[in-house]
């Protein structure tokens, strides 16, 4: 479900940040591993390595994408307090927000942020906190 349908079903407008919008993968994006590997032999093996610091050519890395993402969506819950927020996003963001906010390492959800996936997070005495995830493949018996 996009954002607009979200908003649509509850009456709400749509407000673009920038700072959610997906990690710029440069030469990798929408390349297979295997078309980047054949193009750019040893890429995937270097970004394998050190996926946090890692930066494709003419893209970013996830410590990039984080520095943008994070503060916006902490922003989010101060500029709210006490309001449901929905945000809209794609996974690798979901991971990097999941990551700060837990302190475990992203490759530890995997496979769970995936399409149709729902990640909660509240704040109460000054901290977010993770909450629960929530995929629509598992729930269909998938994963």
């Amino acid at each position: 479900m996009t954002a607009e349908e979200i908003a649509k079903l509850h009456g709400l407008k749509v407000e673009h940040k920038p700072e959610f919008n997906e990690i710029d993968f440069g030469v990798m994006d929408g390349f297979t591993g295997d078309e980047v590997e054949k193009s750019y032999p040893g890429l995937i093996e270097k970004r394998n390595k050190d996926k946090e610091h890692f930066k494709p050519p003419e893209g970013e890395s996830y410590a990039e994408a984080r520095k943008r993402t994070i503060p916006t969506f902490k922003k989010l819950f101060d500029s709210h307090p006490g309001k449901t927020i929905v945000v809209v996003m794609h996974g690798v963001l979901m991971k990097l927000i999941f990551r700060e906010i837990t302190g475990k390492n992203i490759d530890e959800i995997g496979e769970h942020v995936g399409f149709g996936c729902r990640m909660t997070y509240e704040k109460s005495d000054g901290k977010i906190r993770f909450v629960s995830i929530e995929n629509d493949r598992e729930s269909e018996g998938k994963t």
